[in-house]
């Protein structure tokens, strides 16, 4: 007859183990639940660099003004220009859908003003003729 002090304890033979490894497995996101996860945002100064190599990876520029970004899985795979023009994603994650829905709240945006430059009247200045005679 075995007695309780022969058997082998530990994490995996305690009797509160398969409630721990439970709650253990909840706290972390699978890799699945991950690339569900989708954020749009409008983009921030300091995502500057992260875009600047999405753009790089996509073997483009990073388009001027306002971007609208898609994270997925944990990171930023996705970036349309809020005044419209071609987008910048990553070729090595799946990003068609992402890029197709960047692109439908970029023109809802566009459509509600969010973007548009607030500028003034042009308001010429005063030509100068005799300077422009003594550069050219």
């Amino acid at each position: 007859m075995f007695h309780g002090f022969l058997l082998p304890r530990g994490p995996h033979s305690s009797p509160e183990a398969p409630a721990g490894r439970k709650a253990k497995a909840q706290a972390v996101p699978s890799p699945d639940t991950l690339s569900r996860r989708l954020t749009v945002r409008l983009a921030e100064p300091a995502d500057e660099t992260v875009l600047r190599s999405l753009a790089a990876l996509d073997s483009s520029r990073l388009p001027a003004g306002p971007l609208l970004v898609g994270e997925m899985g944990g990171g930023i795979q996705a970036a349309v220009p809020l005044s419209g023009g071609r987008a910048i994603a990553n070729p090595f994650v799946r990003t068609a859908e992402l890029v197709n829905l960047l692109e439908l709240r970029a023109q809802q945006l566009r459509e509600q003003g969010v973007g548009e430059a607030k500028l003034g009247p042009v308001v010429p200045l005063p030509g100068r003729p005799a300077l422009a005679r003594r550069i050219a």
